[in-house]
């Protein structure tokens, strides 16, 4: 056995006892301490951002759909806009109903209903029977959806929760509901369009039919009515992108090698799950696997991109030999910015970075889906 399984079990040992079914007591000391990390490492995290930018931790990201649909509703057009919109206009009026809310009041429903979103989505991803809930409290606990809520990114969230209710619907073959899930999950399109394609190609020609169909249900009122409401949504969209301070891989990506290494990276990563698939690879592995691998060409790098790693961490952690890992993962995740909170609450800008680097590193923690699962089995189809 090599050295590095023996340092894996001997670390992971005492953790897989207390995860383990039968230890009712262990389980609830291992929550209680985890849930004590997370709350100080929290209490870091937002004072850093409160000392930042000096007025409050809280963001509101969905500001900008329900500052656009406003002026929608009011007769100011899409390229009128004071805030040059980040999102395409199809995107904002999936938020429309927020526009007749106040505007604290707006924010409060979004970020509620951002939490539901990321808690249905990994509802949707359970696959652990004995214990549903030490596979998820460490995934819903987590700083990927404390940046979520943070910053307020129902954008995001409902790409996971589409994603989601792909995999659900692939598992059940609903092939309709996989197609309108896979329109929705385009929301998110760098992460969607890399994933997508290891759970669409292979289809039968029935199939694809019927996921086509359900896309179409979705897509051709999207797209359509926003170009009826306001015909010149496109062309301002696409000088607002233009204007985007790009950051990160991607940015170094648009800047040296335009859309084309950009596409490129994507179909890389689409081409890897489909590989993954062909060396018989479980398809919702590899589909999770290669979500968690687009954190790397995001447009902006945050922590709340880190979602999209959540999924091919429940099911590392429904591998009984990875049960740990989850746990792991997310705890070390916590660790890190108290560790460095001296230096992060006199260096506040220092969180982007720091928080960055986290979603890269909760991304590296799936490298167990590289390797064949053992077939158990499992609650529900």
């Amino acid at each position: 056995m090599s050295w590095h399984l023996h340092a894996r079990r001997a670390y992971t040992s005492g953790l897989l006892a207390a995860l383990g079914p039968g230890q009712p007591r262990r389980q609830l000391v291992a929550a209680a301490l985890f849930c004590l990390l997370a709350a100080a490492a929290t209490m870091v995290l937002l004072q850093a951002v409160l000392i930042w930018n000096g007025h409050s931790p809280w963001g509101f990201e969905a500001g900008q759909a329900w500052s656009v649909d406003r002026d929608l509703m009011r007769g100011i057009r899409y390229e009128n806009s004071p805030l040059s919109p980040t999102y395409p206009l199809p995107s904002e009026l999936l938020f429309l109903p927020l526009a007749l809310l106040s505007h604290d009041a707006a924010q409060v429903i979004s970020i509620v209903f951002t939490m539901a979103l990321i808690a249905g989505a990994l509802v949707l991803w359970n696959r652990t029977s004995h214990a549903p809930w030490a596979s998820l409290l460490p995934l819903f606990v987590s700083v990927p959806v404390l940046g979520a809520v943070q910053i307020d990114h129902p954008y995001s969230a409902l790409g996971l929760a589409a994603l989601g209710l792909a995999a659900w619907a692939y598992r059940r073959q609903s092939w309709f509901l996989l197609g309108v899930a896979a329109a929705l999950a385009l929301i998110r399109p760098q992460n969607a369009l890399a994933a997508l394609p290891v759970v669409l190609i292979g289809l039968s020609g029935r199939a694809t039919i019927r996921a086509g169909m359900g896309a179409a249900a979705v897509l051709v009122p999207l797209v359509a009515v926003p170009f009826l409401w306001d015909p010149g949504w496109f062309g301002a969209y696409q000088q607002y992108v233009r204007l985007y301070p790009f950051s990160g891989i991607y940015g170094l990506l648009v800047r040296y090698l335009g859309v084309v290494g950009v596409s490129a990276v994507l179909l890389a990563l689409g081409v890897g799950g489909l590989w993954l698939r062909r060396l018989g690879r479980d398809p919702l592995d590899a589909f999770t696997l290669v979500l968690a691998a687009t954190v790397l060409v995001v447009p902006a790098p945050g922590i709340y991109c880190g979602l999209f790693v959540l999924p091919a961490l429940q099911r590392v952690g429904a591998r009984p030999e990875y049960r740990a890992l989850p746990w792991i993962a997310s705890a070390s995740a916590w660790a890190i910015p108290l560790a460095v909170s001296p230096w992060l609450l006199a260096n506040p800008p220092g969180i982007f970075p720091l928080l960055s680097a986290l979603a890269y590193w909760l991304a590296i923690q799936t490298y167990p889906l590289l390797r064949r699962g053992q077939k158990r089995q499992h609650s529900g189809p």
